[in-house]
């Protein structure tokens, strides 16, 4: 396949005093604010079409997009092979060095890379490995395409994206889609799941994702489908095509949703309440116990101890518009954490790990948690 390609680590724009152009005399006086002006116009494009990049076009080597291949739409067969992940694991065993010697460690198992014998992880006997070519049928016999695929920890972990064809406007122009999601690993870090990821085109923020651990309630839903590597691994590909299609009503319930939270407008005052009360909300965890102070004393934590998220959603909320407009609705609340737990959280000084750390959490982690709780919680507020 001669189309698929390699995408580099992105780099955050930002404008810096050290960036910004001199002006002196006459042209300060007449023109500088608008250049001033222009600046951030161009500064706030350029932050606009790196957002709206997936995070799979952001974590280098490892992760590829074919959703602007025009001509060529690649078979999950075929990009799951043109990236080296056709492969079983091998089952070996394990052996200890006791007072007599090495002796097999019984019903445990080293699972490694048939190819270059790198050891993955260590699981019990009744362990089934699969190959992640395992994840290619539901794709390719219901004709869903390829967008993007990720290859984590050297083919521990594996995540693979295709279109769903569901979607749906907000406001007009404003569209949002949902994407069949697929992951799994020879590592131990995950189940072999499928699972619905709605998206934000314009941003790509995420809006809402089922899958992974602690999704057994989105599995009885019909929201995600979720099976552990044992023999019982075979049936997934039959579960799909049901949840393909019931996903189709609950992706409009959940279209509604959205637009009752864009037409949820509110004045200054409530604006403002609601989305500290959203913060405290999803970021509870991060307000509980004390804080130790440097004179030994202590204190209760609170807002201030999160202020660099808090500063990053305020200013997303500011850049907000829907159709050029700002708005202070329920949805641009909604919309400027989900930008901050999708594109901007994170504390590694790595972009790359930073960008990989990210899309694990989300994908079933603690970023999507916090983003089916803001979901939740301004759902009430409607």
């Amino acid at each position: 396949m001669e189309n698929f390609y390699n995408n580099e680590v992105s780099k955050q724009f930002n404008l810096t005093e050290k960036d910004r152009a001199m002006v002196y005399g006459d042209y300060e006086a007449k023109n500088y604010e608008q250049h001033i002006h222009n600046v951030r116009l161009n500064q706030e494009e350029l932050e606009r079409k790196d957002q709206a990049r997936t995070l799979a076009e952001k974590i280098g080597k490892n992760g590829r997009s074919f959703k602007d291949l025009t001509n060529v739409k690649p078979t999950a067969t075929e990009v799951i092979r043109s990236m080296q992940m056709d492969f079983l694991p091998e089952k070996k065993e394990l052996q200890i060095l006791g007072q007599d010697g090495y002796k097999t460690l019984p019903e445990h198992f080293a699972i490694t890379n048939p190819n270059n014998d790198k050891v993955y992880s260590v699981a019990k006997g009744q362990y089934t490995p699969a190959n992640y070519l395992d994840l290619a049928p539901i794709f390719d016999e219901n004709d869903i395409t390829t967008t993007v695929a990720m290859v984590i920890r050297d083919g521990g972990k594996f995540y693979i994206e295709g279109d769903a064809s569901i979607e749906g406007e907000v406001t007009p122009g404003d569209t949002v889609k949902q994407f069949l999601c697929a992951y799994s690993s020879h590592d131990g870090s995950a189940s072999l799941a499928f699972a619905f990821k709605t998206e934000r085109l314009a941003c790509a923020n995420q809006l809402s994702f089922n899958m992974g651990a602690g999704t057994n309630t989105a599995v009885k839903n019909k929201r995600a489908v979720k099976i552990r590597h044992t023999k019982s691994i075979e049936q997934l590909t039959k579960l799909i095509p049901s949840v393909v299609d019931f996903q189709k009503g609950v992706f409009l319930q959940d279209l509604e949703g959205l637009k009752a939270m864009q037409k949820r407008q509110l004045n200054s005052f409530d604006f403002t309440q609601l989305m500290e009360n959203t913060i405290k909300t999803i970021y509870a965890d991060r307000l509980q116990g004390e804080k130790k102070l440097r004179n030994g004393s202590t204190r209760k934590k609170g807002l201030e101890d999160i202020q660099s998220e808090i500063i990053q959603i305020n200013d997303n909320l500011r850049n907000e518009k829907i159709n050029g407009k700002f708005e202070r609705s329920v949805y641009n609340v909604f919309n400027a954490i989900t930008r901050f737990e999708t594109h901007q959280s994170g504390r590694s000084k790595d972009i790359e790990k930073r960008n990989i750390a990210r899309l694990e959490s989300l994908y079933g982690g603690p970023a999507h948690k916090k983003i089916e709780t803001c979901r939740e919680y301004l759902l009430a507020q409607v």
